[in-house]
């Protein structure tokens, strides 16, 4: 197991394409770095396989494989090996097929070929024995060949965790070389060979995600017949290999969608073969690399989004003596910085039903960035209907602008609930300023003003009156109701408007630029022509 670049400098070949192979998900083309962004890889090097030509199992190098894929089953499956290499028994020494021209070889002899094929896809091309010769190349091989004996069935080819460190925000990508031969179609076939189906998974954020095909055996990567897949035909002698038998060769080299990871957990890879049958579905892989492409990946597109929630403190007043402290907080929830931000107040006909004093909305800074929030307050005094009502609701959007943008983007239509917990109307006073101190109105849901108002003018006594309102508590909602005449419907996630009926006005001339101020404060009001919203700095 190695971290860094391409084993032995090598390229990664035409095959590529730069393409997804066997691609499942709709995603943008990359460009994929292939030489400093690999953080991790894998060559099967690290066991004397190239050097003493022995066989050594997946085991061997730390990974794991599902039950009929990893070596010992009797398969001739999980080894890995180079041309130069003795058999490892395990079903190696069996029949393995024909070759293309009708001569019936052991699956050792396929496999041997398989790898020496991957070397030459790696750009080896020295002569047998030499350091650079693909007959040195070692990959894992697959020959199926357990028959009906030991019937082969879909599952994991290669397993391993905990490879390295993702980096949250970072994009990930696999690399791998394939090859396969006994496809149909191929010289020599018969009807029941089939094809490898092939799935990459990346382990992100400690879940397995798909990255190269679905897991299924339609929805797998057919390296018989996937796009990006070429044929080798090697002539006798090639790489120092005598005899080829007039194979041909299937090779492919994947490149999987990026997938993000969002948190540091250590990356994994997986690799699925949905292909249960034993004829065909011979095949082998090397070379497997992860690399981070997320400065290879574009740029998403600008998605400006606005949250808003409101709290009120006290969340229940008694009379208009009560200051209700107003706090909005403001979350951008999209990818680009919005600026000019600010509260609009819903008006009555937009189910805003206070009816007090609402002081500057000041907030603590009206440029965010993405996922940056901040916290505006204001002061409500509450008017003698807002008591009498029983309370009031109070609605709200939070507003701003994106670079270059003439429509703001539109939060969240915010409801906040204010109660009120008031007794009767206090009894009036006589002249001599005694009072009776009776409540003359019984508090309900609605509430009568506060008792104990002034009773005479001797004593200033007077009668508090009782009762309860069942109507209290702060609540914080979000609807999905249309704001204004303009005609801007807001959803509970907050997604911007996009609606062309609102427009910002700064001045009648209807002007469209930024406004100077000194305090930095942004009102959001109803301007003229009705239904279209005006930005106008708070200087007072």
């Amino acid at each position: 197991m190695k971290a860094g670049r391409l084993r032995r400098g090598a390229a990664i070949g035409a095959a590529a394409c730069l393409l997804v192979a066997g691609s499942v998900l709709a995603v943008p083309a990359i460009a994929v770095p292939l030489t400093d962004e690999i953080v991790w890889s894998e060559n099967f090097t690290s066991q004397p396989t190239d050097a003493n030509n022995v066989a050594s199992s997946l085991g061997d190098f730390g990974y794991t494989a599902g039950d009929t894929w990893q070596a010992g089953q009797g398969n001739c499956n999980g080894w890995v090996l180079n041309y130069n290499s003795s058999s490892p028994g395990d079903g190696c020494d069996s029949g393995g097929g024909v070759d293309a021209n009708g001569t019936t070889r052991t699956g050792m002899w396929f496999a041997q070929r398989m790898a020496t094929v991957l070397g030459i896809m790696q750009g080896l091309t020295g002569v047998d024995g030499g350091t650079d010769s693909p007959t040195t190349n070692s990959a894992v091989v697959a020959l199926t060949n357990g028959g009906t004996t030991n019937p082969q069935t879909a599952g994991f080819q290669f397993e391993a965790s905990g490879l390295v460190p993702a980096v949250p925000g970072h994009y990930y990508s696999v690399l791998a070389n394939f090859t396969q031969v006994h496809c149909p179609g191929d010289p020599g076939s018969t009807a029941a060979w089939t094809t490898a189906s092939e799935t990459v998974y990346l382990v992100v954020d400690g879940v397995a995600q798909p990255a190269a095909g679905d897991g299924t055996l339609a929805g797998g990567v057919s390296i018989c017949s996937d796009p990006q897949s070429t044929t080798m035909t090697p002539a006798d002698g090639l790489g120092g290999v005598t005899d080829w038998g007039g194979m041909v060769f299937h090779d492919l080299t994947l490149v999987s969608n990026p997938v993000l990871a969002t948190t540091n957990d250590p990356i994994g890879l997986q690799i699925f073969n949905a292909q249960s049958d034993f004829r065909g579905n011979d095949l082998a892989f090397d070379n497997l690399r992860i690399i981070d492409v997320t400065d290879a990946m574009p740029p998403p597109a600008p998605n400006p989004s606005l949250l808003l929630a409101q709290a009120a403190d006290p969340s229940t007043v008694t009379s208009t003596a009560d200051v209700v402290q107003y706090q909005f907080t403001i979350t951008n929830t999209g990818n680009v910085p919005i600026s000019e931000v600010g509260i609009y107040e819903a008006s009555p006909s937009e189910g805003n039903t206070s009816t007090g004093t609402l002081s500057t909305i000041r907030c603590q800074q009206t440029t965010l960035a993405a996922g940056e929030s901040t916290t505006c307050t204001a002061a409500y005094t509450p008017s003698n209907a807002d008591i009498g009502a029983g309370g009031w609701s109070n609605v709200a959007m939070a507003m701003g602008l994106t670079d270059g943008a003439t429509s703001p983007t539109v939060s969240n239509v915010s409801t906040l609930q204010v109660g009120v917990t008031s007794g009767g109307q206090g009894g009036g006073g006589g002249q001599d300023g005694t009072g009776d101190g009776s409540g003359s109105q019984s508090g309900d849901q609605s509430g009568g003003q506060s008792g104990g108002q002034s009773g005479g003018q001797s004593d200033g006594t007077g009668g508090q009156g009782g009762g309860s309102a069942d109507q209290t508590g702060s609540q914080s909602a979000q609807s999905g109701a249309s704001v204004g005449q303009g005609g801007v419907s807001n959803d509970q996630d907050g997604a911007s408007s996009q609606d062309s009926s609102f427009h910002v006005w700064i001045d009648t001339g209807g002007v469209l630029a930024p406004q100077p101020a000194s305090d930095g404060q942004i009102e959001w009001k109803a301007g003229t022509p009705l239904g279209f919203l005006d930005r106008r700095r708070r200087l007072d």
